[in-house]
């Protein structure tokens, strides 16, 4: 089985709704994209998880297909489970021009015997040109008890860039974009309501999903 076959999604789209909170961020991904001297960025959350640092590498991913870059999108925690220290496709992770890996701290507090080899790749990479993404969730106020840390140091010698945490507003209009998406209308109030109710973006779309759900079951049944 292929690198791409175990680690790679099948399906690369544009799902990042742009708002207030997201905005500096998505602003410094493109940038990274358009700057060939950054060898990797890494995003971060101002809440550490939930809040679309996946919607925004996919956002990202999306914009590299369109310029027919060649690209790579794997989650670290199946880099760790396909123990890919020991497997011949460890070599199209370095490879490939465009690396982007999601929850890179999957790997941080792992065995060094494991990590190491990766990290030693992930920088070989960034002397080669190549250039690499990540996105870590671990919350800002959380960032100074891990350091210092030779990974985290590594993480964070290049290019950054951190989503807010976002606003009612922000919320609300990604709300209505998930809505959108499922082709259904709940009335202003529930929306609100879920809004209210939800933490971050995650919750929030497990709610809508939910309640989608459950209204479709209710109609089948009339």
């Amino acid at each position: 089985m292929s690198v791409e076959s175990k680690l790679c999604t099948s399906k690369i789209k544009k799902s990042l709704v742009p708002c207030a909170y997201n905005d500096n961020a998505l602003k410094a991904g493109f940038g990274f994209i358009s700057e060939p001297g950054i060898p990797h960025l890494t995003i971060d959350s101002q809440s550490g998880n939930g809040d679309g640092m996946t919607h925004l590498l996919y956002t990202l991913a999306h914009q590299l297909t369109n310029q027919n870059e060649n690209i790579l999108v794997a989650q670290a925690e199946r880099i760790f489970s396909c123990n890919l220290i020991q497997h011949r496709d460890m070599k199209k992770l370095f490879d490939v021009n465009w690396l982007l890996i999601d929850d890179v701290n999957f790997l941080l507090g792992k065995q060094e015997a494991f990590i190491n080899p990766i990290f030693d790749m992930l920088a070989a990479r960034n002397k080669t040109g190549k250039k690499t993404l990540y996105t870590l969730a671990i919350a800002a106020d959380e960032l100074n008890k891990l350091m210092p840390d030779k990974h985290m140091d590594f993480l964070y010698a290049s290019a950054q860039c951190r989503l807010e945490i976002p606003s009612l507003a922000d919320k609300l209009k990604i709300g209505q974009f998930i809505c959108s998406q499922l082709a259904f209308a709940p009335d202003p109030q529930t929306l609100t309501s879920f809004v209210n109710e939800s933490g971050n973006i995650r919750q929030l779309e497990n709610l809508l999903n939910r309640y989608n759900a459950e209204q479709r079951l209710n109609n089948c049944q009339r």
